[in-house]
């Protein structure tokens, strides 16, 4: 079936075909893999997925390529290494369908944006602050603070994408 892979390193999102859960794994280069539900697909309302590696954010060095998940000139989130789009019926992630035809490469880098490798250093320090903010609150004052911190370190992220 019909996905996208999207890779930081060569800073591209290309067509590919995907038939197996399983294939993910190797398409990302993981052991584990999380999803990011993107929206339903209008023509059959099946789940539009982003597979990224669960550990990516975990495991990342100075050689480290990102990019930034976006929603509408916001960012959403940031993800290290390979992605892939796939359509995912009712969201059971055991097989794929066919993504839709307007699920192309050029409608994808509308809300991918890579980091440029040049400032991977600087994106790395960002990721600690994300990691740093992860904290479970208890109240309605705590969970506020911790909104306010991750638009903060959300607006450094779309203050280096390219």
């Amino acid at each position: 079936m019909k996905a996208l892979l999207i890779d930081s390193k060569t800073q591209t999102i290309q067509e590919i075909q995907i038939e197996k859960f399983d294939e993910l794994y190797k398409l990302i280069g993981c052991e584990l893999v999380e999803a990011i539900r993107l929206g339903k697909a209008s023509k059959d309302g099946n789940e539009i997925t982003m597979w990224v590696d669960e550990e990516g954010l975990l495991n990342t060095t100075n050689d480290s390529t990102y990019f930034a998940l976006l929603n509408g000139s916001k960012v959403r989130c940031m993800i290290s290494g390979k992605a892939v789009i796939a359509c995912d019926p009712e969201g059971e992630s055991s097989e794929f369908s066919e993504l839709p035809d307007m699920a192309t490469p050029e409608a994808a880098s509308k809300f991918i944006k890579f980091i440029d490798a040049s400032k991977s250093v600087e994106a790395g320090d960002i990721v600690n602050k994300m990691l740093g903010a992860t904290t479970v609150c208890f109240n309605e004052h705590d969970l506020l603070q911790v909104q306010k911190k991750n638009e903060q370190i959300m607006s450094e992220v779309a203050a280096i994408i390219k």
